[in-house]
């Protein structure tokens, strides 16, 4: 009988961990207070302008304080997600957040690249799908769709007016500490930090293969030439979006390594330690990830929204990770 990882909880911790959480989780202040966590990502999603300050207001106050490190808003900027689904008998409908300049007929990727179909017509931000059986899953408001098509590209704001709305109230309420996310230029960077000042910290998202190319041209001669390193700045490999954008599995590879040489302090994220939903035990492809990506120069990790809103799920992940990678 196998037994589980635990860790030592030594709380000298070499490898740095992030989660993912909201002030709705009943286990959202357990893990605010647990020395093994060095921060928590609050997926944007999550929220709206009109409700963060509620969500805001259940954080302990000692913790709402610039210099506290420990909470990160994720900010939405190009990412693609579904805002209505409209069923029709012989076809569907997506009003999507943003516009895209898109070539017809294109398949379109759900569910993480586990579910897919087709685009017959775009209209604005209104999408008509081929109405063939495809997608097999139903598709929900909130939804994120993949083209896997580096032609396809945003036709409006990097920001819908609604996440601007929330970035605002963000910086108004004190946050300093933001995640992008879908980051494909130094421009995105810059429209950002109009937002939310030159001086918070960021983590940028690099989620697709233009923002892969953002990586190996731009990002590390940029910071460079301001004189700073990346100062305040630095990459995140999400994996999530990331292995569905590039053009072959094996691809992610290439693009994690690419990550962690451009930017030592970048934090990879996501897919990682799920055997843990059903498991006490990790499975051995996961652990032996973890030791890859350790061997490749990782030392800051964040766990996937999924995993993180199981409390029972995420106490296994949290001593697994100490296990491995104290």
């Amino acid at each position: 009988m196998m037994v589980p990882i635990l860790g030592n909880r030594s709380h000298q911790m070499r490898n740095k961990l992030h989660i993912t959480c909201s002030p709705a989780d009943p286990h959202f202040n357990e893990f605010l207070n647990d020395p093994d966590v060095s921060g928590i990502r609050m997926n944007g999603l999550l929220f709206k302008a009109s409700n963060l300050a509620e969500h805001y207001a259940k954080i302990p106050v000692h913790l709402r304080e610039p210099s506290a490190k420990l909470l990160w808003l994720d900010a939405k900027g190009r990412q693609l997600r579904v805002e209505e689904a409209e069923y029709f008998p012989d076809h569907l409908e997506l009003v999507m957040n943003h516009t895209i300049n898109l070539p017809t007929p294109h398949s379109i990727i759900f569910k993480a690249g586990e579910d897919w179909a087709t685009v017959e017509k775009v209209d604005g931000r209104r999408l008509i799908l081929r109405g063939d059986g495809f997608p097999k899953y139903r598709v929900r408001p909130g939804d994120s769709v993949h083209f896997r098509d580096s032609n396809v590209r945003i036709t409006d704001s990097l920001f819908t007016a609604d996440e601007k709305e929330k970035i605002l109230q963000a910086v108004k309420l004190g946050f300093k500490n933001f995640y992008l996310s879908y980051v494909e230029s130094e421009r995105d960077v810059q429209e950002f930090q109009e937002l939310v000042g030159r001086d918070a910290n960021l983590i940028l998202k690099i989620e697709n293969q233009r923002g892969l190319e953002y990586v190996a041209k731009s990002f590390e001669t940029y910071h460079r030439s301001c004189g700073n390193d990346h100062g305040n700045i630095r990459l995140a490999c999400a994996r999530g979006d990331l292995y569905v954008e590039v053009e072959k599995p094996h691809h992610i590879l290439d693009a994690q390594k690419l990550i962690i040489e451009k930017d030592k302090r970048a934090i990879v994220g996501s897919r990682l330690l799920l055997s843990l939903f059903k498991s006490t035990v990790p499975a051995c492809s996961d652990v032996n990830e973890l030791g890859l990506l350790s061997q490749m120069g990782y030392r800051n990790f964040l766990l996937c929204d999924d995993l993180c809103k199981n409390g029972p799920a995420l106490h296994r992940a949290v001593d697994t990770f100490v296990g491995i990678l104290p």
